[in-house]
């Protein structure tokens, strides 16, 4: 989870810190710019299919 504006925005659960980390980095890049439009769009790249575990 990273907060922005006394937001929280959800970055997903993982079954490795590795991936959780990179995630939370991926957030952390974009929370300058336009984060809210990063964030929509890379929860719909990220939505756990049967064919991927881990969103990231």
């Amino acid at each position: 989870m990273i907060s922005l504006n006394r937001k929280q925005y959800y970055l997903g659960s993982y079954r490795n810190f590795d991936a959780a980390v990179k995630a939370r980095k991926a957030a952390e890049e974009h929370i300058e710019g336009s984060f809210e439009e990063w964030y929509l769009e890379w929860r719909k790249k990220t939505r756990r299919t049967k064919k991927s575990p881990d969103p990231v």
